[in-house]
């Protein structure tokens, strides 16, 4: 009987191996920063500043204003998604949605950092009294 019973457990043990490796592989993949939500939305942020800063060179050249700030921020971006991926696993349950949001205004302010003050304004440095 008591065979049996150990028989049994044996039996019991060995198939329930590949369940649990399975529910470990599941756990792993939760832990990868690059399917979080904050990731996702860094990724389809480049994407679309990648589309436009394309059209952009394509239409003028990468010395444009504009296509100038669309790659100050897509550097933003990628240095974002970079720390995001070397990010420690116990914060990696913290980037949510919001948390993504909020990088993506990081690096929008980024981008806006790129024009000089004054000239965002349309203001000139000269003193209005220079001008002659």
């Amino acid at each position: 009987m008591r065979r049996l019973v150990l028989g049994v457990a044996l039996i019991i043990f060995v198939f329930s191996l590949p369940a649990y490796a399975q529910q470990a592989s599941v756990v792993r993949e939760q832990l990868n920063p690059k399917t979080t939500p904050a990731y996702s939305l860094l990724v389809l942020r480049k994407v679309k500043v990648q589309a436009e800063l394309e059209t952009l060179v394509a239409e003028y050249s990468s010395d444009w204003p504009a296509a100038k700030k669309l790659q100050f921020e897509l550097d933003a971006l990628k240095g974002e998604m970079k720390k995001l991926a070397e990010i420690d696993e116990t914060q990696i349950p913290k980037l949510t949605n919001g948390y993504g949001t909020l990088l993506l205004r990081r690096a929008s302010l980024e981008r806006k950092r790129v024009e000089p003050y004054p000239r965002r304004y349309g203001m000139t440095t000269r003193h209005p009294a220079d001008a002659s």
